[in-house]
């Protein structure tokens, strides 16, 4: 299993980039939303899910681990392939995807390609319990960040800038 790589863009092809880790060309499918920000040429850092099929090996890459995680989490829904769950997070970020999900914003999901009215019912069928689920350990998680910020010092301001930056406190 290849849990991430780190090299430089090679190039980048339509829907996948390839990434040079230490002379090997590592070919990885994108989410679209990457492709205005991507350039020959410069460091990269993916998260990777690999789909070994009888007659390939497909490396999908995320920039966040979160996006990797939500890409595997799509693709415990019945009839949802890595084609149709990198279409979904071509969509737009990860929270504006599960306000879609919470809200059964059946239009939102069935702009991906293969993505059909029933498909897209059990994406919000199977994932809004898990979304729920998710947000209820972000928000414990969050708590918990505040009470540890608190605990070393760090006032109201900083606390509030660490959440909003992801957790990553900004001094």
């Amino acid at each position: 299993m290849i849990g991430s790589i780190t090299g430089t863009i090679q190039a980048i092809i339509k829907h996948s980039v390839i990434v040079n880790v230490g002379g090997v060309g590592y070919r990885a499918s994108v989410p679209a939303l990457y492709f205005d920000r991507l350039k020959t040429g410069e460091q990269i850092l993916l998260y990777t899910h690999l789909q070994v099929r009888e007659d390939a090996h497909i490396l999908f890459g995320f920039k966040t681990l979160k996006e990797l995680e939500f890409f595997e989490l799509l693709l415990t829904v019945s009839d949802v392939g890595p084609k149709s769950a990198l279409g979904v997070l071509s969509l737009g970020s990860i929270d504006d995807i599960e306000k879609a999900i919470a809200k059964q914003d059946l239009t939102f999901l069935t702009a991906v390609a293969g993505i059909g009215k029933k498909i897209a019912e059990r994406i919000i069928i199977g994932l809004k319990d898990k979304l729920t689920e998710n947000g209820l350990h972000a928000e414990r998680d969050q708590r918990s960040l505040e009470k540890d910020a608190r605990r070393f010092g760090n006032n109201g301001n900083e606390i509030k800038k660490s959440v909003e930056n992801d957790g990553e406190m900004i001094c």
